[in-house]
């Protein structure tokens, strides 16, 4: 393997680490049932309002910087 080519699956490895260490502290979390909305470590938990279990998650680095 050339070294261009082990610096770009090392360049790859490095983004894909960040990503998957962003995805576990920032999760935006929108109740369907009341419409309360957070911010959460987690998917898959319950409303913090409601308890309702009907709640939508996006990752936060999805959402533009400016």
């Amino acid at each position: 393997m050339s070294q261009e080519r082990r610096r770009e699956k090392i360049d790859l490895e490095d983004y894909q680490a960040k990503i998957a260490e962003s995805n576990r502290h920032n999760v935006f979390s929108h109740c369907r049932v009341c419409h309360y909305e957070w911010v959460t470590s987690a998917a898959g938990e319950s409303c913090p309002s409601c308890q309702s279990k009907n709640v939508q998650y996006i990752l936060c680095w999805q959402f533009p910087d400016d």
